[in-house]
């Protein structure tokens, strides 16, 4: 009896018959003598019932799904009866057989889906791994054009009548440049970082944590290295030649 009552979307609370959602819909009545049911169903409808229902409750993430899909196989499998032990005597066996079908081709679907959300979280990895690449070529950039500003500098310290103070002036606008260039990329490097952070635990949990530390964190954290690495050996290459602009003295 426990068996039967564990198959249906709903039961009555009135008359206890059986009520599947479908479509189409289905009410089965189902006799309180657990004799007469047992004989209705007969050693064949009830192993048949006994596999579906093991089938439904043998993976507990999947009951869910996998008795809805079962219920639904039920309720389009036959002609509506009045009986619910003559019904799944007949029909339990291929409502089953159909579930499973439509348990793998949701399966199908579901690995479609993953698909999709594996390629677009490739897209936006390449994507953040780009806009890293690019912070740093514009580090690189602004710390060649303070390197060529400081030279020419330094040259007109010694060849011009150039004022001091103007050339110190320039060196530090030059110095300027390249600390928000560099800044810039830092800020957008550890926004992103904590971006991921956020996202990671809504919308892969899924991944499991070697897989997401294969196919985001190390390219992203090879970008960031680059971009650290850059900003690091730039920032002090325009900070020496800063001060040797600015303190002549050091190499005259």
């Amino acid at each position: 009896m426990h068996t039967l009552h564990a198959l249906p979307d709903e039961i009555d609370p009135v008359n206890g018959s059986l009520k599947f959602k479908g479509p189409p819909r289905l009410a089965l009545h189902v006799s309180t003598d657990v004799t007469e049911v047992l004989s209705e169903l007969g050693i064949d409808g009830f192993k048949n019932l006994q596999r579906g229902v093991r089938w439904v409750f043998e993976n507990a993430r999947e009951a869910e799904m996998r008795h809805a899909l079962f219920a639904t196989e039920v309720a389009r499998s036959g002609i509506e009866t009045d009986r619910a032990e003559i019904y799944l005597r007949e029909h339990a066996e291929a409502a089953l057989d159909g579930a499973k079908i439509a348990y793998q081709a949701s399966l199908a679907q579901l690995s479609s889906e993953t698909l999709k959300a594996l390629a677009d979280l490739r897209k936006a990895v390449t994507e953040e791994t780009a806009k890293v690449t690019e912070a740093t070529r514009q580090i690189v950039g602004a710390v060649a054009a303070a390197l060529a500003v400081g030279i020419g500098l330094m040259a007109a310290r010694v060849t011009s009548t150039a004022s001091g103070n103007l050339i110190i002036a320039i060196m530090i606008v030059a110095a300027a440049y390249v600390s928000m260039v560099i800044l810039s990329g830092l800020q957008f490097t550890w926004l992103q970082r904590d971006l991921r952070r956020g996202w990671q635990s809504r919308l892969y949990r899924y991944l499991p944590r070697s897989e997401y530390q294969a196919l985001v964190l190390t390219p992203t954290g090879r970008a960031e290295v680059s971009l650290f690495w850059v900003a690091g050996i730039g920032g002090f290459i325009t900070l020496i030649i800063s001060a040797l602009v600015i303190f002549p003295k050091i190499w005259t």
